[in-house]
């Protein structure tokens, strides 16, 4: 799952899994990982948060500090129910069409799935009961096309 998708993922459950959403304009996430036996960690500015005013649809900017691509994403849900399925776009992107589809629980992430993605495939998580950390367990396909999952624990600060 590319980083700016799981910085959305954990946004979402942060400001829709309490009894009344959580108003916030700007954030930050630690994303940390392991790749080639090495943990890595590294840090999104979300910013120009809006949300909806019937809190079903956001919009957010996010960035890598230290530079990379910016990438603007929407997320919305199909209803305020615990389950609800979210949809999540890309406004600027890097294959065309691509997006996530996920249900949204309060303390988990299920049946997610990467549309048009080249390099990922399904994935699932938990969310702590403070919304501030998500693990999320994605299907990412190697160079020689196998598929292995990698664990990611995103922290919101």
């Amino acid at each position: 799952m590319q980083p700016h998708s799981m910085c959305a993922v954990a946004l979402a459950g942060y400001v829709w899994n309490r009894p009344e959403p959580k108003k916030i304009k700007s954030c930050s996430m630690e994303v940390e990982y392991k790749s080639n036996g090495l943990y890595k960690k590294n840090i999104y500015r979300l910013s120009n948060i809006s949300i909806s005013s019937d809190d079903r649809e956001m919009d957010v900017h996010i960035i890598r500090d230290g530079g990379g691509i910016s990438c603007t994403m929407n997320i919305r849900r199909s209803s305020k129910s615990e389950g609800s399925q979210v949809t999540m776009t890309h406004g600027q992107i890097h294959v065309a069409g691509l997006r996530e589809v996920y249900n949204l629980y309060k303390n988990n992430i299920s049946g997610g799935m990467h549309y048009n993605s080249q390099r990922y495939k399904g994935f699932k998580g938990t969310i702590s009961a403070s919304r501030e950390k998500v693990v999320l367990d994605c299907e990412v396909i190697q160079k020689n096309g196998s598929v292995a999952e990698v664990k990611y624990e995103l922290n919101k600060k």
